[in-house]
């Protein structure tokens, strides 16, 4: 499903994007290696920050 975000008012954004994440779900997060390679991993440690601009947030902690 594609949401155009744009096309929705900001609190009509807002509430697509919170029930989208309650209960909170697993995001696919990828990243690419300096080597060119890609790693995809389930993730489930983030939130929404702002619905106009809707936005989510990962944290991340290198050690």
């Amino acid at each position: 499903m594609n949401i155009d975000f744009t096309a929705l008012a900001p609190q009509d954004a807002y509430h697509t994007i919170t029930q989208t994440l309650i209960p909170r779900p697993v995001a696919w997060v990828l990243t690419e290696n300096p080597d060119e390679g890609y790693n995809l991993a389930p993730y489930s440690f983030f939130t929404a920050v702002t619905s106009s601009p809707p936005l989510l947030m990962t944290a991340v902690k290198n050690e």
